[in-house]
Formats: C-alpha cells, structure tokens, sequence
C-alpha cells in the first residue's frame, strides 16, 4: 500500500469506512493494513488523529480516537495492521463523521476515515 505513497504529502486510496454504525457510548474500529514495499528501506510512521466532523459541524475530537499501535516500523516486504478505534460520546449527534489520521516517518500521508454515528440505543 505505502509503495505508491513517494513524494511529497499525499493520502492513500480510502476513504476508509467502519463496517458498522456506532452508538454514543460505544466504540467503534477500522483496522488498516500497512506494507512495505519489497526492496525499499525500511518505513517508519507515526499515527496522529484529527476531529471528525459531520456536515452539521458537529464534531468527534480527536482526544476520543486511538491508533494501536500509534507508530510503526515495517522491514521490506513486512506487512502489519493498525486499529483506528473512536469512542463515540454519549451525547454525540447522529450522523457520518469525516476525518483524518496523519502519518508522518518516512512518508508523509494522511488516510480519511468515516465512522456513522446512529441514534441513542434505548
């Protein structure tokens, strides 16, 4: 995936989309894969989530999202997965939240993520 991401800061394929609707209180995960390209020096990326906003405004900060594990080395050929996990709060507006992970190292992204916020469960 990183072996078409050279030069200057661009955003892998995505947006990436949680599989299922998240509730407040609840939390919700997107796994990402990573691989190094075979043949390239190793890459190294660090993992730094931003708000996710909806088209209201509202917004998911970034203080409720984790990236396990938050940086990474991969060898050439080494593949691994990162977990994009949102603690959505309880008071949260329902709808489609927009966002980005940044990824800075030895190449300089971002990947766009999406998470769906349903009404309170009852």
């Amino acid at each position: 995936m990183l072996e078409t991401e050279r030069g200057p800061r661009q955003h892998l394929d995505g947006p990436f989309r949680c599989r299922k609707s998240c509730h407040p209180g609840s939390t919700a995960t997107i796994l990402l894969s990573f691989e190094a390209p075979e043949g390239a020096a190793p890459v190294q990326m660090q993992f730094e989530p931003g708000d996710l906003t909806n088209p209201n405004g509202d917004i998911l900060p970034a203080n409720r999202i984790s990236v396990i594990p938050p940086q990474i080395q991969l060898e050439p050929g080494e593949a691994t997965d990162v977990a994009v996990a949102v603690t959505i709060p309880d008071l949260s507006k329902p709808g489609e939240y927009h966002g980005r992970i940044a990824c800075t190292g030895t190449d300089q992204t971002s990947v766009v993520v999406i998470f769906e916020v349903a009404g309170a469960q009852t």
